[in-house]
């Protein structure tokens, strides 16, 4: 049997727009969501079965106190 993992991220810019045009492409196994260490991020599976998260670090607006 052939057997491996692979993890593959791709950056891209607007997401949401890429999202909107895949979720019904592809099979979607993590919805868009902001994550906790910055950028926003989604995945699908590819016709093998592999896993492709897209991701794109949006800008961050820092406050000056």
């Amino acid at each position: 049997a052939i057997g491996g993992t692979l993890t593959l991220f791709i950056g891209i810019s607007n997401i949401r727009a890429a999202y909107e045009t895949l979720k019904t492409r592809l099979t979607v196994v993590m919805p868009l969501e902001k994550k906790w260490y910055g950028p926003t991020e989604f995945a699908c599976t590819d016709p093998d079965g592999y896993v492709i998260t897209f991701a794109e670090q949006e800008s961050v607006v820092e406050s000056s106190s």
